[in-house]
């Protein structure tokens, strides 16, 4: 893996880590960083040993969003390392990414929440909190937020969050349907890494098949659009090796070898011959 400055990247398994390390500035985000987590994902991306990424902050906080301390001093950052490209854009998150893992350790404010919708699971800790500060600061929703957060927690709950800038504790956040899954600190990597693996352990093929369509369907003109993509998509996926190990695996009573590449080689051979 690369040389890092702003972030801690690390493996478990299938498994891809992402830790947010700018403790002293409660992992706020700028250009620098921001460069950073979008590389980070980019080689897990491209890295067929990984499966779904999991992403933490280290020291009290998730993220406190963007890093208004530089803008209000006037302290200008260095130019990233690398071509400046930023992991914030929803259709990035949701469509170009493996699964992506939230685990949500304190703060999560700003690009710190915002991000998180477009995430595929959210596993907070009990001392996690949660806010749409925008309004209190004198900003708008960004990432498209005004359009997803509704979609996750209801109208009500989304427009008293945007309105107020209200900070939400963790049971909150469960209650209102932002978070998946709540647990104790010391659990929060080991649940959030658990799901990942459990995720990772399915084709990696299917897992990207399955996140366009959710992304796509979320803008469907109409059901009979939805139904008659859902079926042409289902139809392929009959026809594709991973299934074809699935059913072989349960007839032989074994786990399936999704990620064994020379077997799966075997299976595509195995069906061009008929």
């Amino acid at each position: 893996m690369s040389d890092w400055e702003f972030i801690e990247v690390e493996r478990e398994g299938r498994v891809g880590i992402v830790r947010f390390n700018r403790p002293d500035r409660l992992n706020a985000m700028g250009a620098e960083i921001g460069t950073e987590i979008y590389y980070a994902f980019e080689e897990f991306n491209a890295d067929p040993d990984i499966g779904a990424i999991v992403t933490t902050g280290n020291g009290r906080a998730y993220s406190s969003g963007a890093d208004l301390s530089a803008r209000m001093s006037g302290e200008a950052e260095s130019a990233p390392r690398r071509p400046s490209m930023s992991p914030w854009v929803p259709e990035y998150l949701a469509l170009r990414c493996k699964p992506l893992i939230a685990a949500v350790n304190g703060v999560a404010v700003g690009v710190g929440i915002t991000s998180l919708l477009w995430y595929d699971s959210i596993v907070a800790s009990t001392d996690a909190r949660f806010s749409m500060r925008f309004a209190a600061i004198g900003l708008t929703p960004e990432l498209g937020s005004a359009w997803a957060l509704p979609r996750i927690v209801g109208l009500p709950n989304a427009k008293e969050m945007m309105l107020t800038g209200k900070i939400y504790n963790a049971q909150e956040a469960l209650e209102f349907g932002l978070v998946h899954r709540l647990v104790e600190p010391d659990q929060l990597m080991p649940e959030a890494i658990r799901l990942a693996e459990e995720i990772a352990a399915n084709p990696a093929s299917t897992l990207r098949t399955i996140k366009e369509m959710t992304y796509h369907e979320l803008f469907s003109p109409s059901y009979e659009t939805t139904d008659r993509r859902s079926t042409s998509t289902f139809s392929a996926a009959l026809e594709t090796p991973e299934h074809r190990e699935a059913v072989r695996a349960f007839a032989e009573k074994r786990s399936p070898r999704f990620h064994d590449r020379e077997h799966m080689r075997g299976v595509v051979k195995e069906m061009d011959q008929g």
